[in-house]
């Protein structure tokens, strides 16, 4: 993954996989522009189970960032992270409106 400014000082915009199987999925989300009512508007990141893109969505302009599977033996592990950040931000919620009843 390259940051902002590449190692040779230039501009660095566009993500750069090291892996073949992230670049060759990397391509085929730039190419195809579109997943469902997202634009794929850049993809910023890859980790061990797939491509993390910047998206926005077609009819709200929302945008967001889009954890997409490197295959398919790999889009059950981003389920299960969904399912466990699902659980914490619900805990989080009931903390929070917990603290804030006592003030």
């Amino acid at each position: 993954f390259m940051t902002e400014e590449a190692q040779d000082g230039r501009e660095q915009d566009e993500f750069v996989a090291e892996d073949a199987e992230a670049k060759r999925l990397a391509e085929h989300v730039k190419q195809t522009g579109v997943i469902d009512e997202w634009i794929v508007r850049k993809v910023i990141g890859a980790g061990a189970n797939g491509l993390v893109a910047l998206v926005e969505n077609q009819k709200t302009n929302e945008n967001a960032v889009m954890k997409i599977a490197m295959n398919l033996s790999t889009s059950g592990s981003l389920y299960w992270e969904s399912d466990v950040l699902e659980r914490i931000m619900q805990v989080y919620l009931i903390i929070t409106t917990m603290f804030h009843s006592f003030y």
